[in-house]
């Protein structure tokens, strides 16, 4: 028999492994579905939930600089800009 506490931590490890299936396999079917063109860079931050962290200080960044580069960034809900 299994104890609470592995019986607990196996369940954590399963959770983990499902997120991290699930959120590679939506990285690799939004890479597929919407091909981008070349020298086009595309942030996202929490799957397009908000716009923060390192994507949001690099495409700051990009933009301050002078870069012959297409710039997108994936956004849910463009409210959320500050």
């Amino acid at each position: 028999m299994i104890s609470v506490g592995k019986r607990v931590s196996l369940v954590k490890i399963m959770y983990r492994t499902f997120q991290y299936q699930r959120r590679r396999l939506s990285y690799l079917y939004l890479t597929k579905k919407t091909p981008l063109a070349t020298k086009t860079v595309l942030f996202s931050s929490y799957r397009g939930r908000s716009y923060s962290c390192n994507p949001k200080a690099l495409y700051r960044f990009l933009l301050s600089d002078d870069v012959e580069m297409g710039i997108l960034y994936e956004l849910h809900d463009a409210r959320r800009v500050r």
